[in-house]
C-alpha cells in the first residue's frame, strides 16, 4: 500500500473541473426556464415568466460562483497544505 500526499492543486484545472461540473444543472435550469417561459407566454399567466426568465439567468450566476469559490477554496488549500500538511492518499498494489 502506497501513501500519497497531495500538496498542492493547481487552480486552472481546479476551475475547469468546477466549470464542466456545474454545467449540467445550468444546462438543465435553461431547459425548465426556456419550458416555463414559454407555458408563461402562450397562458398568459406573468409569474410562469418571471420564474421562467429566472431560470434562464441563474446558470450563469451559477456557472461564475462555482469557478470562483472553487479557485478561491483551490489557493486556500494550497496555502494551508504547505503549512500544515496535504491530503494524504493510501493506494493499494495489486
Amino acid at each position: 500500500m502506497r501513501r500519497i500526499e497531495i500538496k498542492k492543486l493547481d487552480v486552472k484545472s481546479v476551475f475547469k473541473i468546477l466549470i464542466y461540473f456545474a454545467l449540467i444543472p445550468a444546462i438543465i435550469m435553461v431547459l425548465i426556464g426556456c419550458i416555463a417561459t414559454f407555458i408563461g407566454f402562450i397562458t398568459q399567466e406573468t409569474m410562469a415568466i418571471f420564474i421562467g426568465v429566472g431560470y434562464m439567468f441563474m446558470p450563469i450566476l451559477l456557472v461564475v460562483f462555482y469557478g470562483a469559490f472553487g479557485s478561491l477554496f483551490a489557493l486556500l488549500y494550497n496555502g494551508l497544505a504547505n503549512k500544515f500538511g496535504g491530503l494524504e492518499l493510501f493506494i493499494e498494489d495489486k
